[in-house]
């Protein structure tokens, strides 16, 4: 109960309610911001895991992005990759993916 919300909540005009999700990236993006020693590249990639196939969650063409193979090591071959430079891009690719998972009831869910 409330998982949901603990992770992904925006917090609206109260940051401080912002969830798990909101919280890191603006983090992220805060620390990377004040090192001006080094340059750094923040990419976002999603993938869902769905009866043993695995289908990339941000890919513009569904039919290309689906049983993706997994090599040893997790890296998941033809995965796309979004290059983000704000917080809020981040997390826009993240609800694009979210909007993107495809749910299926099964013996175990009803």
């Amino acid at each position: 109960a409330g998982k949901t919300h603990s992770l992904l909540n925006s917090g609206g005009k109260k940051p401080a309610e912002a969830g798990l999700l909101p919280r890191t990236v603006a983090a992220l993006f805060v620390y990377i911001g004040g090192d001006v020693k080094n340059v750094y590249s923040v990419e976002a990639g999603a993938f869902q895991i769905y009866n043993e196939q695995v289908d990339d969650l941000l890919c513009e063409n569904r039919n290309t992005g689906t049983n993706l193979t997994v090599q040893t090591g997790g890296n998941v071959l033809n995965l796309t990759w979004v290059q983000c430079k704000s917080p809020d891009e981040l997390l826009n690719h993240f609800q694009q993916a979210r909007n993107n998972v495809i749910y299926a009831e099964t013996k175990m869910n009803k």
